[in-house]
Parts: C-alpha cells; structure tokens; sequence
C-alpha cells in the first residue's frame, strides 16, 4: 500500500470508491433506482477540490489501484477534514 496525492489521480478512481462505499452503506435510505448516485456532479466536485490549492486530497493505493482517499481543506490557520472514503472489502 502507499499514500500519495491525487492530483496525479483522475477523479474517476476517486468516484469508483465513493461509489461503491456510498452504495453499499446508503443504498437502504437512498435506493438507486429513484436516487442514482450523483456520479457526474461529484465529479466535478472532485476536479475543482483536486486543483483548489487549499485542498489537500490524497489517495491510498493497494497493487496499483485506488482502495482509498482522504481529503482536507485549509481554512484560517486549521483543517477541516473533506470527505474520505475506503474500498467496502476494507471495512
């Protein structure tokens, strides 16, 4: 496994766990069919946070693959933690 930024990820990595994680734990309160998973709007959320300077967004790779990410913003002096996210076969 190794940790490093995603900036030299896509987003479509990212969205592919948060997919899957979101699905799998949500899926009981938002079912897909009336309530697909929101892919194209997360994704350019994901482009703007990935380039936004004060957003520091990393990914965990396991064999070459995005298993997991983690993002954080800078905001007046301290972080605010972002969103995270981690491959269901991990939980």
């Amino acid at each position: 496994m190794s940790l490093r930024l995603a900036r030299e990820t896509g987003p479509g990595a990212l969205l592919d766990v948060q997919q899957d994680g979101a699905v799998r734990a949500l899926s009981h309160i938002f079912p897909q069919r009336p309530y697909p998973f929101p892919r194209e709007a997360l994704r350019s959320r994901w482009r703007d946070e990935i380039a936004y300077p004060g957003v520091n967004a990393y990914v965990v790779t396991d064999h070459g693959r995005v298993a997991g990410f983690a993002a954080t913003r800078a905001a007046h002096a301290r972080s605010d933690w972002r969103r995270s996210s981690g491959q269901p076969a991990w939980w």
